[in-house]
């Protein structure tokens, strides 16, 4: 803040600054959130960016018809303009963006990937419930991602997600 001068004299200058300290900013507990999206039969819905820095991330997709979660690393650009797919079914591995999970018979898997575990439910669902899809990364994420939805059905999912404030000081 600056104050300047028209005239020789003194002046009294009052001001108050706060944020709130909740324990989830702190990082002495998880930061935790839900939303809602609609999912077109065939269509592809940003579901939103995750920033470097969270801890522990895990992120639930629960929708009555048959939606399958998909992640992309948006720092790697080098062969699809939406980034890399880390979580991402596809029909031809030599062609499309094809993520290390998400190609397998559909059961829970998981993969280390810029040294970060990526566990994920499988596109056949918690138990066996296609649509019921969820995601973990163990540790401090280190790459920017973007966690996206497929309708192979039409649907309104509900998504859930969890994770801990890593300070940039311990980072």
């Amino acid at each position: 803040m600056k104050a300047f001068a028209f005239e020789a004299g003194e002046a009294l200058v009052e001001y108050e600054w706060d944020r709130v300290q909740t324990t989830c900013c702190l990082g002495t507990a998880a930061c935790t959130g839900s939303f809602s999206s609609s999912i077109a039969k065939g269509g592809t819905v940003d579901i939103g960016s995750i920033p470097t820095g969270k801890k522990n991330l895990k992120v639930n997709l629960e929708c009555s018809s048959d939606v399958d979660i998909q992640l992309f690393d948006l720092e790697d650009t080098s062969s699809f303009s939406d980034g890399k797919a880390i979580i991402a079914y596809c029909e031809d591995t030599s062609t499309d963006n094809c993520g290390a999970l998400g190609n397998n018979d559909g059961s829970a898997e998981s993969t280390t990937y810029y040294s970060r575990t990526y566990a994920y439910s499988g596109y056949e669902g918690v138990d066996g419930k296609a649509g019921y899809e969820w995601v973990k990364v163990s540790g401090v994420l280190n790459r920017e991602l973007m966690m996206k939805a497929y309708g192979y059905a039409a649907g309104d999912a509900a998504i859930t997600y969890e994770y801990v404030v890593y300070p940039l000081s311990t980072r």
